[in-house]
């Protein structure tokens, strides 16, 4: 059985474990060993992390518990430090889904893009840039990692731009790893969650960063619905659980990607909304409501209409992209 290692980042990210999980469930489908390296992050910014998981004990604990799921590597690649070796642990790597090459993080080089492997054991699979384009005193370091790949597929369309402008090589837009799997697959890993307070139908709010309460309010009102907050730190939870918040909610309120792409996955009603202040989301949102006709579920300032969609024609080219996305990881690892 041929060993693949996946490199992506490791984060209390409940997308970023939920594309991981996903990566290697289908890697497992295709007949490999899977692992996934360990991406460790600089010693301060460590340290913080460990202060950080003290003061959210309770979502912490969910992050374990999930991440019992995925199979892990000794190996390890940080800002400063590689394997010794790590060319000969795996038939072939992966890098990505998720942001793992977006420069501007802390913890982001070189390495991220396994400039030591040999360009025909490694791909990339649907990684993010997670920006339009990439600022000119990164560009260099860039270059020179994907310089290093023959074969190359990102999860954007500004993805391919930035590849093209910077390399000349072509690149493919492959789905993210979660998409792969059906409402039933995920169902399997789903937990409960205990909702006390809440024991009606429920909008579900999930936003990274800032959102209008007045719409949010408006909506509650005109449906008679409870809200819950998925970011609330009274709420903490982990993967499993936001899958079976978004399973169950009547509608979800959104600026997050992977929010958007698990009610896709179980077929509800959603409104996605542009960000607010943090992290751009704009271009993956983008590419995502195009591939699969999902434009009428982007916000529109003073429309709080309700968000059906019997997505028949999302599926059918949701089911299109899955086909081409495996013939992607077919072409250079089977």
């Amino acid at each position: 059985m041929k060993k693949i290692g996946i490199l992506t980042i490791n984060s209390l990210n409940i997308g970023n474990r939920l594309q991981n999980y996903a990566m290697q469930t289908v890697l497992e489908k295709m007949g490999f060993y899977v692992e996934t390296i360990l991406r460790e992050k600089s010693m301060s910014r460590s340290i913080k992390q460990v202060l950080r998981a003290k003061l959210l004990a309770d979502k912490y604990t969910k992050f374990y518990d999930f991440n019992k799921t995925i199979h892990w590597s000794r190996c390890i690649v940080s800002n400063k430090f590689v394997t010794d070796k790590l060319e000969d642990k795996y038939d072939y790597f992966i890098v990505g889904s998720d942001q793992i090459w977006n420069p501007t993080f802390s913890f982001s080089s070189a390495l991220d893009y396994l400039p030591m492997i040999d360009s025909s054991k490694k791909i990339s699979y649907a990684a993010s840039f997670g920006l339009s384009t990439i600022p000119d005193k990164f560009k260099d370091m860039v270059k020179a990692g994907l310089t290093s790949f023959e074969n190359l597929s990102v999860r954007e369309e500004s993805g391919v731009q930035i590849i093209k402008e910077l390399t000349g090589k072509d690149a493919d837009i492959t789905i993210d790893p979660t998409l792969f799997l059906d409402c039933n697959e995920w169902r399997k890993i789903a937990q409960p969650v205990c909702l006390d307070s809440v024991n009606r139908k429920y909008i579900l709010k999930y936003f990274l960063g800032r959102c209008d309460e007045n719409v949010i309010g408006q909506l509650a009102k005109e449906f008679d619905y409870d809200v819950i907050d998925a970011t609330c730190k009274e709420l903490p939870i982990g993967p499993a659980e936001f899958l079976y918040l978004i399973d169950n909610a009547e509608l979800i309120l959104t600026d997050s990607f992977h929010a958007s792409v698990f009610s896709l996955v179980f077929k509800k009603p959603f409104i996605i909304f542009d960000r607010l202040g943090g992290e751009n989301m704009t271009s993956r949102l983008d590419t995502f409501c195009k591939k699969f006709k999902l434009e009428i579920h982007r916000y529109q300032k003073g429309d709080t209409s309700f968000k059906l969609n019997n997505y028949e024609e999302s599926y059918a080219l949701l089911n299109e992209e899955k086909v081409f996305s495996y013939d992607f990881l077919k072409k250079y690892m089977l």
